[in-house]
């Protein structure tokens, strides 16, 4: 997994809804400039008192800050509308001679000014190949605008979609999508950047809201994290709120428990979950092992009640977990994802370690076994087999060992 495509680059709004394209569109024949007249509208008198008042009222850091990513709305070229959500729309547009994306927020109030706010002053330092790019924003006029990396490819969801006419493969993409993620996180987590309450510069920023649709794919299956809306600094446990989707959200984070950057592993560990591919969502994989337990109580199984709400529920009381079955899955994975989403956070790994194990471990196994190559998703291994162990070592289940060992190697 490369981390950066040529020139490929993307934006996800505030309230979560993927923006990745198919495809970059007409830029050319669909563009304008952002004017009174196309879309770049002169602000009512009171969104200028309001805009006016809350960035009079910053403290003289923030002020400072904020300078430096400020751009001119008018050096923008407007194209298409390539993600619409309930707090923002995004378009491609193009910047200096760039294609850009440019999200833009539906109106102005003190709420969405402060979180717009807050949204870039966290991404304006972060620098990695895995995580967008914010090249600048703008809250001149009537609407606030966040110009980052557009990315054509679309995102991770859209490239687990079943029945793709070429699927993807642990060899060839997911292996690499996968470890393109704990890079990103793995910076994530020991990035500084500034917090404006706290009026200083934090290190460890929890993304809070890690899923495939948040997770962007360059030309070369490379992956960017996106959609910083509900990140946040370790240090900020005091106003540590639930949030996230459900199914990746941490079971600490559903009961209100003062939670850390743990919380992102286990998102992490759903994320491979869905990689798999073992069903064709999310929700029916969980929904599978309810099943199978209420036919195996003697039962009746009834899949319309098995809700995300629902599964959440069992998930948080009774660690409800997938079954993962041997045979579809390289066992150095299984490993490595039933840690990733231990109940108790801290016998979860770091991202420093699944990127070790991912890179060692992982990676020996996936190049020297080919039976889950060119494997249809959702299928047992070719030829019948159980999937080979990486070395001699593994072959008794019980000496195996995850990436949260001392040794991160099996003994």
């Amino acid at each position: 997994g490369g981390g950066g495509g040529a020139g490929a680059a993307a934006a996800t709004a505030h309230d979560s809804m993927g923006l990745g394209q198919g495809s970059s569109g007409n830029l050319a024949s669909a563009s304008m400039t952002l004017t009174a007249a196309n879309g770049y509208q002169a602000p009512t008198e009171q969104q200028r008192r309001l805009l006016d008042a809350e960035m009079e009222n910053l403290p003289a850091e923030t002020k400072s800050v904020l300078k430096e990513i400020a751009i001119d709305p008018r050096e923008m070229e407007l194209g298409e509308v390539i993600g619409t959500g309930a707090f923002a729309e995004v378009r491609a547009c193009r910047y200096r001679g760039s294609t850009v994306a440019v999200k833009a927020l539906h109106e102005l109030s003190q709420e969405s000014i402060r979180r717009f706010r807050y949204e870039v002053l966290l991404m304006k330092d972060l620098r990695h190949p895995n995580i967008i790019l914010l090249i600048g924003a703008s809250w001149v006029g009537n609407k606030l605008m966040m110009v980052v990396e557009y990315m054509e490819c679309g995102s991770m969801a859209d490239a687990l979609t079943p029945n793709r006419p070429e699927p993807l493969n642990w060899k060839d993409h997911k292996l690499g999508m996968v470890c393109d993620v704990a890079r990103g996180m793995t910076y994530l987590h020991h990035a500084r950047y500034f917090n404006e309450a706290a009026n200083a510069y934090e290190t460890c920023i929890i993304h809070r809201d890690l899923k495939p649709q948040n997770l962007l794919v360059t030309r070369s299956y490379g992956i960017k994290i996106t959609d910083f809306g509900e990140a946040r600094s370790k240090n900020q446990n005091a106003t540590m709120t639930a949030v996230g989707t459900l199914l990746y959200i941490a079971p600490e984070v559903v009961r209100g428990d003062r939670y850390d950057e743990k919380c992102d592993v286990y998102s992490f560990a759903i994320v491979m979950l869905a990689a798999l591919q073992l069903k064709p969502n999310i929700v029916d994989v969980f929904a599978e092992t309810i099943k199978q337990e209420h036919l195996a109580s003697g039962g009746e199984a009834k899949p319309a009640t098995y809700t995300p709400m629902y599964i959440t529920t069992r998930i948080v009381n009774e660690h409800l977990r997938p079954i993962l079955p041997d045979r579809q899955i390289f066992p150095s994975l299984k490993i490595l994802i039933e840690q990733a989403w231990s109940p108790a956070p801290a016998l979860r790994p770091t991202f420093d370690e699944i990127l070790e194990y991912l890179e060692t471990i992982v990676k020996d196994e996936v190049m020297e076994n080919k039976l889950l190559d060119d494997t249809p998703p959702g299928t047992a291994a070719a030829g019948g087999g159980a999937v080979a162990p990486c070395c001699s070592c593994c072959s008794s289940r019980g000496r195996r060992s995850g990436p949260s060992s001392s040794s991160r190697r099996p003994v």
